[in-house]
């Protein structure tokens, strides 16, 4: 993906839902290891985790309570 990234575009457009793509690091690692892997990340893959840094129309309002 990261040499072609026209590769990706098929999950990223229309319906399709690639939450699925985010749990394939940690399904190898478990595959080849045998243990899941505890791992931290730097920046959370959440929906709607990062919206402080969306800027422009259409961007969502300021939610005080996003749990």
């Amino acid at each position: 993906m990261l040499r072609d990234p026209r590769l990706f575009a098929p999950y990223a457009r229309d319906l399709v839902w690639a939450e699925s793509l985010v749990h394939v690091p940690d399904q190898a690692y478990l595959r080849v290891t045998g243990e899941d892997w505890d791992r931290r990340t730097r920046y959370s893959y959440a929906s709607y985790a990062n919206t402080a840094g969306w800027a422009g129309p259409g961007a969502p309002a300021d939610d005080p309570d996003p749990g």
